[in-house]
């Protein structure tokens, strides 16, 4: 039986879960259907739902707040490789998102071996709507037309990835600029 104060915490591991299909099966351009698409979109449900039911339980907890960016980075992380992989999003993007999350994991255990607990910054909440809708449009229009990208994409795919990957590097420069000596105000 699972306890209440858990429930969100396995929504928000359901995401590490959710995401596998997808990775196995959206790569081959045979087996794209909008049914995996409709994975992705679970996935980002559970990411809105695990706070919201957190809250609305009083069941926040220290090992929720460290499963959620966990969850987080391994699902779009995935989900981005496997758009990777079958065509759709460019590998130099790709490495641009890896960098990101890679970077603010460490810039967390930095802080947090100096005695500094890091928020949840603004920036990483559009960054996760932003990357979370680009997500959903790619992997839509992978299933639309399978082959891979080339040069002459139309220009809304273009957009979205150059999107995508802006608002993931600005984030990452909102979560660094504190540790260049400047104040969380500025």
């Amino acid at each position: 039986m699972i306890k209440k104060k858990h429930i969100p915490n396995w929504f928000t591991f359901s995401r590490v879960l959710i995401v596998l299909p997808f990775l196995v099966l959206y790569p081959d351009p045979a087996s794209r259907a909008l049914w995996l698409v409709a994975l992705l979109i679970l996935c980002e449900a559970t990411d809105m739902l695990d706070g919201m039911v957190a809250r609305g339980l009083n069941a926040v907890s220290d090992f929720g707040k460290l499963l959620d960016p966990y969850a987080d980075s391994f699902y779009r992380l995935t989900a981005f490789l496997t758009l990777t992989l079958a065509g759709v999003f460019p590998v130099w993007a790709f490495v641009a998102l890896m960098f990101r999350d890679v970077s603010v994991a460490y810039i967390r255990v930095f802080e947090a071996s100096h005695g500094h607990v890091r928020a949840a910054r603004i920036s990483g909440k559009i960054k996760a709507i932003v990357q979370g809708v680009g997500l959903i449009g790619l992997a839509i229009y992978g299933v639309l037309y399978p082959e891979p990208l080339t040069f002459g994409a139309p220009i809304y795919i273009d957009l979205t990835i150059y999107a995508v990957v802006g608002v993931t590097l600005w984030s990452l420069y909102d979560y660094a600029q504190p540790l260049w000596g400047k104040s969380e105000g500025e």
